[in-house]
């Protein structure tokens, strides 16, 4: 009996997870709803209140919980603004309140309208899918008659006071491919669940085996109780008939009532079992019969997903062929139209040119005919100095021969020094022994540059850095190797693995280096050379996992493993940033050289965990001014996209950085020397 109830149990709970099941188009889409939220920024609005600003509110207008769920696990330990996320259920348009964002569910597309007239006032994010009869939209996926998968309406966006980050609409791209890849996880997905299905089949099989066996003893049992049941009559006849005759045996009789007695209780509980197996196989055969009609309905629904995937694979392929067909026609559209303006435009310029040209013909002719007299009496002169300006023009030559000479011999020495400086830096077979997962963006401004990084196994620790010299090109390039040179002189020299003494040994090597005096006076330091560098010095006990870091100007960052990050202790100089996933531990407000107030570098100790991210650098990508107003790209946007992407690979982090800073800069010049170093734990 318990076994039974053991199996219901199974099959309901299994039942309701087919049911709630969750697709892989759902979980792009929640994602993605996520990054609309990181890459567009809210202008304030005065119509909202404080209270509804104070956490990041996505709002979900829906019959279906699904979506809601989803977002909810998604955005749990997630920020958004260095917010908090709360998703809130609207099943009613009446229900809808203010929400920075609102995805509105496909069983309420007929509703978009009157949702759009009710959010007209708020700052609000509205974001669709599949609608069809509202052409007002902001985002919306699987837009009408259109090859993308997501449609973004930028100027919807601004009239309603947000701004769309560049990075919006490569994440929308990054949505087609999510799509592409969406289809060969379902079909893993497809065949995982029809391997559960068959197993689900022979675990029925083993118990209809079980069933039948049973079947097959109670129909045993029931043939031997009715022989004695035969038997038993057989007796009372011969009682009845004896009873006239041998009133004698009177008391062999009442021995023998007495036995059958016994025997008819025996017989009576052995009756009992009987029925109450029966009963508990009517139950099994009604189980069978139910589990044996589950598999049916789940056998056609995986036959019927199997054919709506082929028909979405052809309609996918269709698609991209069409598309492709498309960006060869607009290719060639644009080489023309280019070749059109280049002539029309050299056609333009030539006419003015010409008319230009043709204005001063006459007025030279004017002059020519009053100097024609003028010119041949200085013919003779000019003649005479015609031979003293052949000279000078040999001795031009002469010289800028030398110079293109010297520039040439200037450039080359500036490569060879490139290829010496890059000889400093750790190469790919040093690189294979770091024991962590890892990437360098490194982006010199010139050929040469002034910052670095640099690392050091010692057996039970692991030393790395990224530096920012004084200056950059070939003065920071001579700045960077020293720098190199002295760390390498105070990891030998120091004891003990510690990052504060190793900078502090490091300091005195340059001052020693350079010739720099100590102190006496500000105005001794004013007349004093300011050469040294920025720095941020991590080691890592490679059996404990214990880092500790010191810094000179340059920060480091922590993203923790899990999205909630733990408590870490307030300090005057360890402060959390306002996301909670990520650390920023500040180094010393002085630099690696002299300053005016020159004190021992402090030493920071974290406990790290396994899958924790590290990311140390210079100041040149938030320095880099560009974007659409030509601003400074800032700390703030690295933070960002450093929390966005830091449970992915380092490869692609990487990838993301440079693709971020390439964008942002643009047609401007680089301003500095770009170095991030990142690593897992």
């Amino acid at each position: 009996m318990y076994r039974l109830v053991a199996i219901l149990l199974v099959l309901i709970f299994t039942g309701s997870s087919f049911a709630q099941k969750i697709t892989l188009q759902d979980r792009i889409i929640a994602e993605h709803i996520y990054n609309f939220g990181v890459f567009v920024t809210w202008k304030k609005n005065k119509s909202v209140s404080s209270i509804d600003t104070e956490k990041f509110n996505i709002g979900v207008l829906s019959k279906d919980t699904s979506m809601y769920y989803l977002l909810k696990g998604i955005c749990k330990w997630r920020l958004i603004k260095w917010k908090k996320i709360d998703v809130k259920l609207f099943s009613d348009i009446s229900d809808v309140r203010y929400v920075q964002v609102l995805y509105v569910g496909r069983d309420m597309n007929p509703f978009v309208p009157e949702v759009d007239s009710i959010i007209s006032l708020w700052p609000t994010l509205l974001i669709t899918d599949s609608c069809q009869n509202y052409s007002n939209l902001m985002i919306n996926f699987f837009p009408k008659n259109s090859i993308k998968k997501v449609e973004i309406n930028e100027d919807v966006i601004k009239s309603r006071g947000m701004k769309c980050s560049p990075l919006l609409f490569t994440v929308a791209k990054k949505y087609e491919e999510d799509w592409e890849g969406m289809f060969r996880e379902s079909e893993i997905q497809l065949a995982i669940e029809k391997e559960l299905v068959s197993q689900q089949q022979r675990i029925l099989e083993e118990k209809g085996k079980e069933i039948r066996l049973k079947e097959s003893q109670i129909s045993q049992l029931s043939a031997s109780i009715s022989e004695k049941e035969k038997h038993l009559e057989e007796q009372k006849l011969l009682l009845h008939k004896s009873q006239l005759d041998l009133k004698e045996k009177i008391l062999q009789i009442s021995e023998k009532s007495k036995v059958l007695a016994s025997q008819k209780s025996v017989i009576a509980g052995q009756e009992k079992e009987i029925t109450i197996k029966k009963q508990e196989l009517l139950l099994q055969l009604k189980e069978y019969e139910k589990q044996k009609k589950i598999l049916d309905d789940q056998k056609s629904e995986i036959d019927g997903q199997q054919e709506l995937i082929n028909d979405q694979k052809k309609v996918l392929s269709t698609t991209l062929e069409n598309m492709k067909k498309q960006q060869l026609v607009m290719y060639f559209l644009g080489v023309v139209i280019l070749l059109i303006g280049v002539l029309a435009f050299s056609i333009y310029r030539g006419y003015k040119v010409k008319k230009k040209i043709n204005s001063a013909l006459k007025k030279k002719n004017v002059e020519i005919f009053h100097q024609k007299e003028e010119i041949q009496s200085q013919r003779d002169e000019i003649e005479a100095q015609r031979d003293e300006i052949t000279a000078q023009r040999d001795t031009v030559i002469n010289q800028k021969r030398q110079i293109e000479f010297i520039l040439s011999e200037l450039t080359d020495s500036i490569h060879y020094a490139g290829r010496i400086q890059n000889a400093i830096l750790p190469t790919k077979a040093k690189w294979a022994t770091f024991p962590f997962e890892h990437f360098v963006m490194y982006h010199p401004r010139d050929i040469i540059s002034g910052d670095f990084y640099w690392f050091e196994n010692t057996g039970k620790h692991i030393v790395f850095c990224v530096a920012d010299c004084t200056g950059h090109g070939v003065p920071g390039a001579f700045m960077s190797m020293l720098g190199v040179a002295s760390l390498y002189d105070a990891l030998k020299e120091v004891k003990e693995i510690d990052p504060g003494i190793i900078l502090d040994r490091t300091r005195d090597y340059l001052l020693n280096a350079l010739q720099q005096d100590a102190i006496t006076d500000n105005q001794q330091y004013t007349r004093s050379v300011k050469d040294g560098m920025d720095i941020a010095l991590c080691t890592i006990n490679l059996e404990t996992l214990e880092l500790k870091y010191a810094g000179a100007n340059n920060p480091l960052y922590i993203v923790k493993a899990e999205a909630k990050a733990k408590e870490v202790k307030r300090e005057e100089n360890l402060a959390l940033a306002s996301s909670l996933a990520l650390i920023e531990v500040k180094g010393d407000k002085m630099p690696i050289g002299l300053h005016v107030h020159m004190e021992p570098f402090r030493t920071h100790t974290i406990k790290l965990e396994k899958g924790d991210s590290l990311y140390i650098f210079s100041d040149g990508m938030a320095d880099q001014f560009g974007g659409p107003k030509n601003k400074k790209f800032k700390y703030k946007q690295l933070k960002e996209i450093l929390i966005a992407n830091s449970y992915k690979p380092m490869a692609f982090q990487k990838e993301q950085l440079e693709t971020a800073f390439i964008s942002w800069k643009g047609k401007y010049d680089q301003m500095d020397d770009v170095t991030i170093m990142g690593v897992r734990v």
